[in-house]
């Protein structure tokens, strides 16, 4: 019965869709300023809410009110997914058309980027891929996935790279107690 939905803008000139529904019809939330389609969101039960998007947008609504949180640098990445297991321990992840991946992490305060292990696979001129999705089981088993057939495990130390077999893309990461899909 709490249920959120992001997308694309409706006109060029206006902002994002954000859809908010507690059980019956869905009602727009407003997003003053915000000008790039968003990609993600990640609610927490009694909040906040994490949205990402284009333009290295991250957005957090807490108590009803909207704020874009100072993310690292380039304008040009595009924040693909969205993931915490507190609102103090949030990851996001993304790229720039389709390369140059990037995790970053949020400890209630600000994000920062994490490092990317060097043996991630490359395009033909040596672009690491970007990545898609981020999910975890907790704060310290944490999955990412992304181009190239990339999957990432976070143990709570560092992101390691995972052999999945595959070089194609790998868009979404889910899963429960038993299993990872």
């Amino acid at each position: 019965n709490d249920v959120w939905l992001v997308g694309a803008q409706a006109d060029p000139t206006k902002m994002p869709t954000v859809l908010h529904s507690t059980g019956g019809a869905f009602e727009r939330v407003e997003t003053p300023g915000l000008l790039h389609d968003l990609w993600w969101v990640h609610a927490f039960e009694n909040g906040p809410v994490f949205m990402g998007g284009g333009g290295a947008t991250v957005l957090k609504l807490e108590n009803g009110v909207v704020e874009r949180t100072p993310t690292p640098v380039f304008f040009g990445n595009t924040v693909f997914g969205v993931w915490g297991a507190s609102p103090t321990d949030v990851w996001a992840v993304g790229g720039f058309a389709g390369r140059d991946g990037f995790a970053w992490r949020y400890d209630g305060q600000a994000w920062t980027e994490v490092d990317l292990p060097d043996d991630l696979p490359r395009s033909a001129t040596g672009d690491v891929p970007a990545l898609f999705k981020v999910w975890g089981r907790s704060a310290n088993d944490v999955w990412f996935v992304g181009g190239l057939g990339t999957v990432l495990h976070y143990d709570g130390e560092s992101l390691k790279r995972v052999d999945a077999g595959t070089d194609q893309q790998l868009f979404t990461v889910a899963g429960n107690a038993d299993e990872i899909v």
